[in-house]
Formats: structure tokens, sequence, C-alpha cells
């Protein structure tokens, strides 16, 4: 490419490089963290499974249906704690961080996660 007379070189997009390497890399992170879709699971499945973890206080691990406003294609990062209570359709979790309110409606899949051995076995 020849410079006209007077003119300085343009490296053009490798001078904005640093300007959008950190967005870049933050969304390349997002993008391998997104989790896969589970099998979606029938309403009586679910109860079956939310009742016997709620009988054992078993761990369970939800995975959330999308919103329909969601653009975002892949779903939510999976929610984990014991069941402490439902009603209504709505079932109470206690995370490690707070308790969170999931509706029955909004459950694509549940499972328990494996117990973790006794410390007095």
């Amino acid at each position: 490419m020849d410079d006209l007379p007077g003119e300085e070189f343009d490296r053009g997009i490798k001078k904005w490089g640093g300007f959008f390497l950190s967005e870049h890399s933050e969304q390349i992170e997002r993008e391998k963290q997104h989790f896969n879709w589970k099998e979606k699971m029938s309403e009586e499945h679910i109860e079956r499974i939310l009742s016997d973890a709620l009988l054992h206080q078993k761990v369970v691990v939800i995975q959330q249906k999308l919103v329909d406003y969601d653009l975002n294609p892949f779903p939510k990062e999976d929610v984990e704690g014991r069941i402490i209570g439902m009603e209504n359709g709505e079932i109470w979790l206690r995370s490690e961080e707070t308790n969170v309110k999931i509706l029955f409606t909004d459950i694509h899949h549940i499972s328990c996660r494996k117990q973790d051995a006794k410390w007095y076995m």
C-alpha cells in the first residue's frame, strides 16, 4: 500500500486491539463456560425427585427453562441446594449463599447430587 505524501501510515485494527482485548477475552470465557441442555423431564418425574429430595434432605441440582425474552440460547447456571419448602408451585432452596425461589413450571431438569460420605462412618 502506497502512502500519500504527508499522510501517516494507519495500522488499521491493530492499533485498536488493546481496547477490545479485555472485552473480547471476557466474551470468550463466557462462551467456554456455557452449559449444555440436559434432558427435558416430565412433571411426574420432577415431582418424584422433589418428593424424594425433600423426604431425605438431599441436595438437588435444577436446570431452569429459558425465559421467553432471553436471547441467550444457552441455559443458565444450575441452581443447587436443599429444599426448605414447597407451596403453591414454588420451591424454596437453601443454597450456600442464600435462599432461592424457583417456580415448578420453570424446571427443565432436576437431579439429586450424589451424597458425600458421612464423616462419622
